[in-house]
């Protein structure tokens, strides 16, 4: 089975909700990820796909099995400094042993590469993706995240 990559379009915002709301449940946060205003959701995520990176896996009949998403904006610290930063990084359960995730990687990583300075990715801390997979591509850890939930 083959998998492609390509940019996301406007069709394909239903199945990126339908996908984020898994990704929502797998965060883990005792708070929703994402609004319970489907309508914000949409509008967000459609911004999302319309001004930032995103980018789908699909399998041969088109039917997509992840994607991973990022922006591009000056670093906070350093406005000249172009950096890409991942938002989300997500293959469907099923796919996970493939190549779909790191067939995601590899085309962010390029797009990176061509037009940035800094790229940075975050791993849940319930993520089957081995950092190593990311170490091996280059990437080195930077900061840890820790978060409090009130």
């Amino acid at each position: 089975m083959g998998i492609s990559i390509r940019q996301a379009l406007l069709t394909d915002v239903d199945w990126l909700l339908v996908e984020l709301e898994k990704f929502s449940h797998f965060y883990g946060s005792k708070y929703r990820l994402f609004s319970n205003d489907e309508k914000y959701n949409r509008a967000l995520i459609t911004g999302i796909v319309q001004s930032h990176l995103v980018l789908l896996a699909e399998k041969e009949d088109k039917t997509p099995v992840g994607f991973i998403a990022g922006t591009v904006a000056g670093h906070i610290f350093n406005p000249e400094i172009k950096t890409l930063s991942e938002l989300f990084w997500w293959v469907q359960e099923e796919y996970r042993q493939g190549k779909a995730g790191a067939m995601l990687l590899l085309a962010f990583t390029e797009y990176g590469k061509k037009n940035c300075q800094l790229i940075t990715m975050t791993i849940e801390d319930k993520s089957p993706i081995n950092p190593d997979s990311l170490l091996r591509r280059g990437f080195k850890p930077k900061e840890v995240s820790f978060m409090m939930e009130i």
